[in-house]
């Protein structure tokens, strides 16, 4: 790809994924920092200057850590005003939890009417969330979830099945339409065997929604 032309066109498509921090409030089991601990290395917070870089190169942003939540870091809302001014697209995959009623007017100001798709993960109906992303409250989530969607945000709700809340999934979803965000199911492949309590009856095994 030596032609500066053609490198431009395909740095403007591509969808790059950042891990931008290693910070993460939540105990979910089946994440790889529950399972895995001592196996990777935390990293750093990336720096306001280094993502500059990055949104310059790249148009489309994918939030989505692997081992932190974009959220928690500390200079998320600076990152967010980069962003902003670089007119990046922006795909930003969240738990939504342990944040101020204050800090979410601010981030869904400035993502406010853009090109922007906040990812909520809520495991479930909001009361139930905490039984797989154990210590969210879920509640809180769906509340900040409805305020985007009402202050013209998109949202989506991403929602894992599992056991406990398999027989809440057309619930769950008629919520989602109710307040304009957009309802997502996704199949999990990370159980421990056919008798993990987690995993849900074989009705929802590799069906796709």
């Amino acid at each position: 790809m030596n032609n500066p032309a053609r490198q431009s066109d395909y740095f403007d498509k591509v969808w790059t994924n950042l891990d931008i921090t290693h910070r993460c409030l939540l105990q979910c089991p089946r994440c790889s920092r529950q399972n895995h601990k001592g196996m990777h290395k935390r990293g750093s917070d990336v720096s306001l200057n280094d993502f500059e870089k990055i949104s310059k190169c790249f148009k489309n942003l994918h939030f989505c850590g692997q081992m932190g939540d974009p959220i928690y870091h500390p200079k998320f809302l600076d990152i967010l005003k980069i962003a902003v001014k670089n007119n990046n697209n922006m795909h930003i995959a969240t738990n939504g939890h342990g944040k101020k009623d204050d800090w979410w007017d601010h981030a869904f100001f400035l993502t406010k009417d853009r090109n922007t798709r906040w990812v909520f993960g809520l495991d479930g109906l909001p009361k139930d969330s905490h039984k797989y992303r154990v210590n969210q409250d879920g509640n809180l989530v769906w509340k900040q979830m409805k305020n985007g969607a009402k202050n013209g945000n998109e949202i989506m709700w991403q929602y894992i099945v599992f056991s406990y809340n398999e027989n809440d999934i057309e619930e769950a979803r008629s919520m989602a339409e109710d307040n304009n965000i957009i309802f997502r199911l996704i199949e999990s492949s990370r159980w421990r065997g056919e008798d993990d309590p987690l995993r849900p009856s074989k009705h929802f095994i590799n069906r796709w929604f």
